[in-house]
């Protein structure tokens, strides 16, 4: 079966933080990938599968889906997919696809300056005009946790290993994870925090881990100990996060997402010496845009060939 996919929508410019000329750039690689794929472009009301670009609003989406029901499968754009969560859409028997894994590489380099500015005083040196000696911390044989165990995990790991830190992953099942020393479920969070001196959180938003970390978790940490989240801003309490900050409960902090989102202007983290905030910038438009084009052409070649996709949506844990 060919895979006849629409790309939406038309617009993707509002919402999707593109230029014209970059949407236009964007929507022909992939439809190239569709293309050398196997597959062909076409419009909504003759596709089986459709490629979705908007992030921000996915009501569009569910009327679509629900006025061409020939619709099998749909690829969403980025691998968090809580909104798509909120409309109720993965209950309907269509097929979706987000891109989770993919970004790993650029999003765990991200971790890791962020973890070096902190351990470094990185925010205060750039801000002090004038010479400020400030004592480093070394990251080498720092013990690690990762709260998630996907692609940003993986290679968070991996990283972590060449300055030989201590990597306890977090997760759902205790399946180990390729360069974790130790790997926990999720209820086993207490008992490592007190061991943490720096906690990543890279980990899907759900009704079940908004709001994980919050004073009582952050609390449990080594007093001075690294707090760096990568995921989604609302895993972590922000009014705890600021007073701990405050205290010195937790040393510093590097937030490429935080709560709320973007962060106001007047907000208190932005005058913290001890916060790093990078504005959920851990993976350049292009790079996304090369992982998204990747993803699709694995998809369509798997759909035609009737195998499972890759990144398919649990419908069960919504992510």
């Amino acid at each position: 079966m060919q895979a006849r996919v629409a790309i939406l929508p038309v617009d993707e410019t509002s919402g999707a933080g593109l230029a014209q000329s970059d949407a236009l750039a964007r929507r022909t690689r992939i439809a190239e990938a569709i293309q050398a794929s196997g597959g062909q472009v076409v419009e909504l009301q003759e596709a089986n599968a459709v490629v979705w670009l908007m992030v921000t609003d996915s009501a569009p989406l569910v009327d679509a889906l629900q006025t061409y029901p020939s619709v099998e499968w749909v690829q969403l754009p980025w691998a968090g997919v809580e909104t798509f969560v909120d409309e109720g859409l993965f209950q309907s028997d269509v097929r979706f696809t987000s891109a989770k894994g993919a970004f790993g590489p650029m999003v765990a380099e991200n971790v890791v300056m962020h973890v070096l500015v902190a351990l470094r005083n990185g925010v205060t040196q750039a801000r002090t005009p004038r010479w400020c000696p400030l004592e480093p911390v070394a990251l080498a044989g720092k013990r690690v946790t990762i709260l998630g165990a996907g692609g940003i995990a993986v290679h968070v790991a991996k990283l972590l290993k060449q300055f030989d830190c201590k990597v306890t992953v977090v997760r759902r099942t205790d399946a180990v994870l390729a360069n974790a020393d130790i790997t926990v479920t999720t209820d086993a969070l207490d008992r490592v925090l007190p061991s943490t001196d720096v906690l990543v959180v890279a980990l899907p938003l759900t009704p079940d881990t908004a709001g994980m970390i919050a004073e009582r978790e952050l609390n449990l940490m080594p007093r001075g100990s690294v707090l760096v989240n990568v995921a989604r801003g609302a895993h972590v309490v922000t009014s705890d996060l600021v007073e701990a900050l405050r205290s010195g409960q937790i040393g510093a902090a590097g937030l490429d997402v935080t709560d709320p989102e973007p962060l106001p202007d007047d907000h208190e983290l932005w005058s913290m010496n001890n916060v790093f905030v990078t504005s959920h910038r851990a993976n350049s438009a292009e790079e996304a845009t090369s992982c998204l084009v990747e993803r699709i052409k694995v998809n369509v070649t798997r759909f035609q060939d009737g195998r499972p996709l890759d990144g398919e949506v649990d419908r069960v844990s919504g992510y």
